[in-house]
């Protein structure tokens, strides 16, 4: 197989692991916020408090799997530009921007996964307080 034809793989092959993450995570936290919502239309209890708390970190999860899909298109074109350029240098430079880009990923993926834990907490936590 050729550079160009491996690039091209690597390039496939990481958007659709990547869109798999991000269409799980974005499943699992609007489900979550849909949950708590529902959940709370049938309280009568004053104490809403967490259940809100929850709605916002839950929607935190969601913004942070967008942004995760966004930077992630964005490192996967980098990367595929710095296997295509025949310039050392573009190489090189494109090669870098896809390695920080990596990182911002990996925080948003991050963050995604922790904000859906800790919106799934203090829905329990509303669900403990409220009985």
């Amino acid at each position: 197989m050729t550079d160009s034809g491996a690039a091209d793989l690597a390039l496939k092959s990481a958007m659709d692991e990547q869109s798999e993450i991000d269409g799980l995570l974005v499943k699992l936290s609007t489900s979550g916020l849909g949950f708590s919502i529902a959940l709370g239309a049938f309280e009568t209890s004053a104490e809403t408090n967490w259940l809100t708390a929850s709605w916002f970190v839950l929607l935190l999860s969601v913004i942070c799997v967008l942004a995760s899909k966004y930077i992630s298109a964005a490192a996967n074109r980098s990367y595929y530009l710095s296997q295509k350029h025949t310039d050392k240098e573009k190489r090189s430079t494109e090669r870098s921007k896809a390695t920080r880009l990596n990182f911002w990923i990996r925080t948003a993926n991050y963050s995604a996964g922790a904000s859906f834990v800790a919106g799934a907490g203090l829905l329990v936590a509303h669900v403990l307080a409220a009985s």
